[in-house]
C-alpha cells in the first residue's frame, strides 16, 4: 500500500498522512464506523484521536487516563479508550488509544509507535510517499 504526503498547513513540509478506518471494537455493539485521516508521528508513544472520535463512536472510556505531553511541553489529562484501526485491508484490533481535543493538525489521528510498531513501512521523504511493506497485529 503506497500514500503520497500530504499538505498540512501553508509553509510547513507536506507529511505523511493516511486514511484509515475505525471501528468500535469487537466487545461494543452496535458496530459504528468513521474513516478519518492519521498522521504518522514515530515520535509519539501512542495514539491520539479527537475526543470528537470518541463521541462518534460512542466508545466506552477506559478508567484510565494519562498525562499526554508534546515536544512543546503543554500537558493534558487525557481520557483512554479501546478501538479497531484498519490500514488498508489489515485490521488492528482493540487499539489503547487517548481522546485529544482534535485542534491539532485538523481534527486527525496522531498514530503513535503503538501501531507503527506493528508495521512495516518506508517513509521516501524525497519521493514524498509512505509505502506499507507489512502490517502484522499483534492482537
Amino acid at each position: 500500500m503506497q500514500y503520497p504526503y500530504q499538505p498540512l498547513e501553508p509553509g510547513l513540509p507536506e507529511a505523511p498522512i493516511i486514511p484509515v478506518h475505525l471501528t468500535r471494537p469487537d466487545w461494543q455493539t452496535p458496530l459504528l464506523s468513521t474513516t478519518i485521516d492519521a498522521f504518522l508521528d514515530t515520535g509519539s508513544d501512542c495514539t491520539l484521536v479527537p475526543l470528537a472520535v470518541i463521541s462518534t463512536l460512542q466508545l466506552q472510556v477506559s478508567r484510565s487516563t494519562a498525562i499526554i505531553q508534546g515536544i512543546g511541553g503543554e500537558a493534558g489529562q487525557s481520557i483512554a479508550a479501546y478501538l479497531n484501526l484498519t490500514i488498508g485491508d489489515t485490521t488492528i484490533r482493540a487499539v489503547k488509544v487517548y481522546g485529544y481535543s482534535g485542534e491539532l493538525l485538523n481534527n486527525q489521528i496522531i498514530l503513535g509507535r503503538n501501531v507503527l510498531n506493528q508495521c512495516c513501512i518506508e517513509f521516501d521523504g524525497i519521493h514524498q510517499k509512505i509505502t506499507f511493506k507489512a502490517v502484522i497485529p499483534q492482537n
